[in-house]
C-alpha cells in the first residue's frame, strides 16, 4: 500500500528538481545573480586557501573575491569564510586582521601559485562620495545648468546683490580696519621685539652682508655704464663760472639774495631733469635686469628661502598672526553684528529672496538628477553611496589575477599571501549585475 506512494513521490521529486535545475540553468543564461548563487551553494565549495598578509586592515566574513574578465567585467569567484582575530573583536565577523581563510566555488578557475591576490576597498571619505555623486560627466552636467541659470538671470540678480554686497563690506571693512589697528596696538611691545631681534638676526647677518656681496655687484655691473654717460653729459652742461660768482656774491656783506640756491634750482630743472628723462627708458631696462639678476642668483634665492621660512615658522610671529585673526575676525562681536544686521536687512532679503527664486527651478532639476525622484527610485550613484556610507555595505572586495596561459600542470595551493590594492572609485558590485557570466 505505502510502496506505489513511496515510488510516486520520489519519482514526483525527481521531476520537480529536475525541472528547477533546467530553470536555474536557463535562467543562469539569462544573467541572474541569484541563480548562480544558488548554483554555487548547492555545488559546495571547491578550493579552501589560507590567506595573510603583511599589513593589518579590516576584513569581514561574506567579503567576496571577484576574477577580472578580458572584456573588463568581474565575475564572483569565490568569499571570506573565515577571519583570524588579533584583537577581541566587536563584531564577530569582522576583524583588523592580516589572516583569514578563502572559498573559491566549484566553477572558479583553479587558484595555483601563479596567481596573485589583491584586496581592495572603498575610500570611507567625502572626496570619495563627491566624486561618485559627480562621475561619468554628472559634474560637467550640472555645471551646465548652473551656468545656464546664472546666464539667464544674472544682471537681475547681480543688479540686487551688488548694492548689499558693497554696503556689507564697506561696514565690515570699517569695523576690521579700527580692530585691526586696536590688535596690533595691544601687541606693539612683542612686535617691537621681534623686529628687534630680526634686525640682528636677519637684518644685519644676512641681508646686508647678502646685498654688499651679491646684489651691489649686480647694480654696479648693469648701472655703472649708463651712471656714467649721465654724469658726463651733465658735467658738460655745468658752469663753474655761474656757480663760482654767485656763491662769492653769497659770501659778500651784501644783501642775501640767495643767489646759488636758485642757479641750482635753475640748473637741476633746465640741466638734469632733460638729461634724465633723455635716458628713462634706459633706467628702465636696467631696472628689469638687475631685477632679473638678483632674481635668478642662487645665493639670493637660496637666503631669500630661508628667511622667508624662518619668519614663517617663527613660533612667536604665528602666535600673534593667529592671535590677531581669531580677535578680528572670528570671535569679532562687533564685526558679527555687523554682518548679521546686514544680511537680515529688508534690502539683503529682498535680494537674497530674488536669487533664490530664481534659481529655485535649477537647484530642483540638479537634486533630481543626483538623488532621483519618487517617480525615477534613487539614482544608481545615490544608491551606491547609500550602501557604502550609510548601511556600510560592499566596502571591501578581493581581485584575484590568474594568468592568461598556464603551465598545464599547476597544482592548487592551501596558502597565498595577498597584497593591498588600491582604493578608488571601481565597484565591481554594480558592475557585475550588468555583465552576463561567460558561457562554459
Amino acid at each position: 500500500m505505502y510502496r506505489p506512494r513511496l515510488i510516486t513521490g520520489i519519482l514526483l521529486w525527481i521531476v520537480a528538481l529536475s525541472i528547477g535545475g533546467y530553470f536555474l540553468l536557463q535562467a543562469k543564461d539569462r544573467n541572474s545573480r541569484a541563480a548562480g548563487m544558488l548554483l554555487n551553494y548547492s555545488a559546495g565549495p571547491g578550493q579552501f586557501i589560507e590567506l595573510h598578509c603583511n599589513e593589518e586592515n579590516w576584513i569581514g566574513v561574506g567579503d567576496p573575491i571577484f576574477l577580472v574578465r578580458a572584456d573588463g567585467s568581474y565575475q564572483r569567484v569565490g568569499e571570506i569564510t573565515k577571519i583570524k582575530h588579533n584583537y577581541e573583536p566587536i563584531i564577530p565577523h569582522l576583524g583588523w586582521t592580516n589572516d583569514c581563510q578563502a572559498m573559491f566555488y566549484r566553477e572558479s578557475p583553479l587558484i595555483g601559485a601563479d596567481c596573485t591576490i589583491t584586496m581592495h576597498e572603498t575610500p570611507a571619505s567625502l572626496e570619495w562620495v563627491i566624486n561618485e555623486m559627480t562621475k561619468d560627466g554628472a559634474w560637467e552636467e550640472y555645471k551646465a545648468d548652473l551656468i545656464a541659470a546664472f546666464e539667464l538671470h544674472n544682471k537681475e540678480i547681480l543688479n540686487e546683490l551688488r548694492p548689499v554686497m558693497e554696503s556689507g563690506l564697506r561696514q565690515a571693512s570699517i569695523v576690521v580696519a579700527e580692530d585691526l589697528k586696536t590688535a596690533f596696538e595691544k601687541r606693539q611691545d612683542r612686535i617691537s621685539e621681534i623686529a628687534a631681534r630680526y634686525e640682528n638676526d636677519l637684518v644685519k647677518q644676512k641681508i646686508m652682508p647678502l646685498i654688499q656681496a651679491e646684489i651691489w655687484p649686480i647694480i654696479r655691473a648693469r648701472a655703472e655704464p649708463t651712471m656714467n654717460q649721465v654724469g658726463n653729459e651733465i658735467w658738460q652742461r655745468t658752469s663753474v663760472w655761474r656757480f663760482g660768482w654767485r656763491m662769492a656774491y653769497d659770501k659778500m656783506p651784501l644783501p642775501r639774495k640767495e643767489l646759488t640756491k636758485r642757479e641750482w634750482e635753475r640748473f637741476v630743472d633746465e640741466e638734469i631733469v632733460p638729461v634724465m628723462e633723455a635716458h628713462f627708458e634706459e633706467f628702465v631696462q636696467i631696472q628689469k635686469e638687475i631685477l632679473a639678476d638678483v632674481a635668478q642668483n642662487a645665493e639670493v634665492r637660496r637666503v631669500f628661502r630661508e628667511s622667508v621660512n624662518e619668519i614663517v615658522n617663527d613660533k612667536e610671529i604665528r602666535q600673534i598672526v593667529e592671535e590677531i585673526v581669531v580677535e578680528v575676525f572670528v570671535n569679532n562681536p562687533r564685526l558679527n553684528q555687523v554682518i548679521t544686521d546686514h544680511w537680515n536687512s529688508p534690502q539683503a532679503k529682498r535680494a537674497l529672496s530674488l536669487a533664490s527664486e530664481r534659481f529655485q527651478d535649477t537647484i530642483v532639476t540638479i537634486t533630481e538628477k543626483m538623488f532621483g525622484t519618487p517617480e525615477t527610485q534613487i539614482t544608481p550613484s545615490f544608491a551606491r553611496v547609500l550602501r557604502n556610507q550609510v548601511l556600510r555595505k560592499d566596502n571591501r572586495w578581493f581581485i584575484v589575477d590568474i594568468p592568461a596561459e598556464r603551465a598545464a600542470n599547476v597544482k592548487p595551493v592551501s596558502k597565498m599571501d595577498f597584497d593591498l590594492g588600491f582604493t578608488g572609485n571601481e565597484n565591481p558590485f554594480v558592475q557585475q549585475k550588468d555583465i552576463p557570466p561567460p558561457r562554459d
